[in-house]
């Protein structure tokens, strides 16, 4: 404005100003395309189809100026997620295998493309393989598994965040992943090789200047030799990875890696395993399991462990209640449609009273309960708990033991909490651990042990030197440690 009059009709006339004030302007710009949103429902031909209009274009006039969507049933969805810098990440779809998608800083919803450093960002895994995305994990740095290769996205800069000019993506291995998310344990990243066989540890090492990734089945090939198609991670009260295996059983990894502890077992129970969770919990985080018995699909959680002998529970698909002595011969127990037909076992009071077949639902038990006295009972599948050591092995002036004759003549067993194990050379060849004591009241089943057992070895000698600890019975073992007095024979 020039004396109150619009600029573009005044023209200023008179001496030169003596003063001077600095003028501020904002300059906004639309659009430089107006754009429209359509959805196809039918091809004509190569240059013509049907659509439902979502939002009008500005011209229904022929043009070049058009686009696809990224994702959609045709060009199929990702099939990985990460947030990392507070962008969500989207990898991986049937038409862009290799390609990343990141939402605009803060807003997740946003895959706007811009030069602004918070504008959405999109870039493919380039190498000399077109290996598709299958994982990403958010740590440090973006981590990323393809079918080949194991790569970190970043900034490059610890300092700097992602940004749509300063993507620096660095391939850091090349063992290949299975199209399994993988786990963030403590500072350390879990990840399956492909094929699922292998799970491998993802560290930085400091000597090497990358990330690398040792195998964690190396001493334990034999227990994912089915392979693995679901992982989860319990991590109260100790890590424990979980792996759910083609054949149906369950794989379960304790894994400390400050007291360098990686210790392998396997789960059976009678159906297939399909499915493994982990819930928070107090104290211990909760883990559940979809089992499928004959058809019939359950959905179970591992009990918490417990000292009382009347509330432990070490049945599978078992079911539970209060028990109160009648004075009748028999008493049945209910609810157990899930089991019909199924031979069971039955605890009662914290004593174990033999097998039962279900029929209709229900089982009938001799009743030995003392008239008035209360407790809980459970109902459930047995199962068996098998201990098996690596192979004795010493060093001797003579050299190695392996391959020799050896005679074991005791083995001391030490036990937490325990009841009702056998031990012996063999799985057929087993003897039980003598847990009663001459105090110990005859019309129930003896307490719960902590300590030493010492049981004598009448195997002979051989050269396998094999020791199996075996729990068949509805009690806790829980075997802190196994000390062998053997003798070795160099012939």
């Amino acid at each position: 404005m020039v004396n109150g009059q619009p600029f573009d009709s005044t023209v200023w006339v008179g001496s030169n100003p003596t003063s001077y004030a600095k003028a501020n302007a904002t300059l906004e710009t639309q659009e430089a395309y107006v754009s429209g949103l359509v959805e196809i429902t039918a091809f004509t031909n190569s240059r013509s189809v049907s659509v439902n209009v979502i939002k009008d274009p500005q011209s229904t006039q022929p043009t070049d100026i058009w686009a696809e969507g990224a994702w959609s049933d045709y060009r199929g969805h990702p099939r990985t997620v990460a947030v990392y810098e507070q962008r969500i990440f989207y990898g991986g779809t049937d038409a862009n295998p290799i390609r990343l998608w990141g939402s605009k800083s803060g807003d997740f919803d946003n895959f706007k493309y811009g030069t602004l450093d918070d504008d959405a960002i999109a870039f493919d895994i380039a190498s000399s393989q077109a290996n598709a995305i299958e994982w990403m994990a958010s740590m440090e740095v973006l981590q990323i598994g393809t079918e080949g290769s194991e790569v970190t996205a970043s900034s490059g800069s610890k300092e700097e965040p992602i940004t749509p000019s300063n993507i620096s993506v660095r391939t850091q291995s090349n063992y290949g992943s299975q199209s399994i998310d993988a786990l963030l344990v403590n500072d350390t990243l879990l990840f399956m090789q492909r094929q699922g066989r292998r799970l491998r540890e993802m560290s930085y090492s400091f000597e090497r200047d990358r990330y690398v990734s040792p195998d964690l089945t190396q001493l334990a090939e034999h227990i994912t030799e089915s392979g693995v198609i679901q992982t989860a991670v319990a991590r109260q009260p100790d890590p424990l990875v979980l792996s759910v295996l083609a054949d149906g059983r369950l794989a379960a990894m304790t894994y400390d890696r400050e007291q360098n502890v990686v210790a392998w077992a396997q789960w059976k129970t009678e159906g297939a395993i399909e499915s493994v969770t982990s819930v928070y919990g107090n104290p211990n985080d909760d883990i559940w399991i979809v089992v499928n018995r004959e058809g019939i699909r359950s959905v179970e959680k591992l009990a918490i462990e417990s000292l009382d002998k009347s509330t432990m529970v070490h049945l599978d698909a078992s079911v539970g209640g209060d028990y109160v002595g009648s004075g009748n011969d028999t008493t049945t127990i209910t609810g157990l449609d899930h089991l019909n037909n199924k031979t069971v076992g039955c605890v009662v009071l914290g004593n174990d009273i033999g097998n039962y077949v279900v029929a209709g639902g229900q089982i009938t038990v001799p009743n030995n309960t003392p008239v008035g006295t209360s407790g809980r009972y459970l109902v459930g599948l047995r199962y068996t708990g098998v201990i098996h050591p690596m192979k004795l092995d010493v060093s001797l002036q003579s050299g190695a033991t392996q391959g020799k004759r050896r005679r074991i003549s005791e083995v001391v067993i030490r036990f937490k909490d325990s009841l009702g194990c056998k031990y012996g050379k063999s799985l057929t060849n087993l003897d039980p651990v003598i847990f009663r004591s001459s105090t110990d009241p005859m019309d129930s089943s003896p307490p719960l042990f902590s300590g030493d057992k010492v049981v004598r070895w009448h195997a002979g000698s051989d050269r396998s030197g094999d020791i199996y600890i075996v729990q068949d019975e509805p009690y806790p073992s829980l075997v802190l440690g196994l000390a062998v007095k053997f003798e070795v024979f160099n012939s």
